[in-house]
């Protein structure tokens, strides 16, 4: 095809005719994700700034209150100055010096009772078969849509939203009219 200037170009679409009436469709309306009941406190745990900055985001307006650390070291002080008040940590799992798995044993042994929730770019299969971590541990494999890290941490922390209830339904489409888009 030799495309001249100054001369039209014709696109043409051809979209299959539904020729039959389906019954009711069940779709999914987008995701609104409550806000958190109470006061609850997490510290995010990343070593990248822009995702740090965006997962704080992500959950402060859920509802939550958010302390960031940039690595294990920040982390561990963080912890020891809000010893009572942090109810959830989610950290990254990959991070120079100390890991999410060294991070969290050293915390909980003085804070056996703090939720944790691992993040990372890499599989939760493939971290589990290289020793970071144990399989079945609270994983989010990043990226991650903002909707599905709220609902995870409602889920951890025991107030996750019923899925079912953003499910609507469409009725079958009416009968066709005979009109094409060229006679409309």
């Amino acid at each position: 095809m030799l495309f001249r200037s100054g001369q039209g170009t014709t696109i043409k679409i051809f979209l299959p005719r539904v020729s039959a009436l389906s019954d009711e469709q069940t779709v999914f309306k987008p995701r609104h994700i409550k806000q958190a009941v109470g006061q609850k406190t997490i510290l995010v745990v990343e070593d990248d700034n822009s995702v740090r900055s965006l997962v704080k985001r992500v959950l402060e307006n859920s509802g939550y209150r958010v302390i960031t650390a940039s690595n294990g070291d920040e982390a561990v002080k963080e912890c020891e100055r809000n010893a009572d008040k942090i109810d959830l940590l989610l950290t990254d799992v990959i991070m120079p010096r100390m890991n999410g798995r060294e991070l969290t044993e050293r915390i909980k042994k003085d804070h056996p009772q703090m939720h944790v929730l691992f993040m990372s770019g890499y599989t939760d299969n493939a971290i589990a078969n290289h020793g970071v971590l144990e399989s079945g541990v609270n994983f989010i494999g990043k990226p991650f849509a903002a909707a599905d890290l709220s609902e995870k941490v409602q889920e951890i922390l025991g107030s996750a939203p019923d899925r079912n209830e953003n499910k609507i339904v469409i009725p079958p489409p009416p009968p066709e009219t005979g009109k094409s888009f060229a006679q409309s």
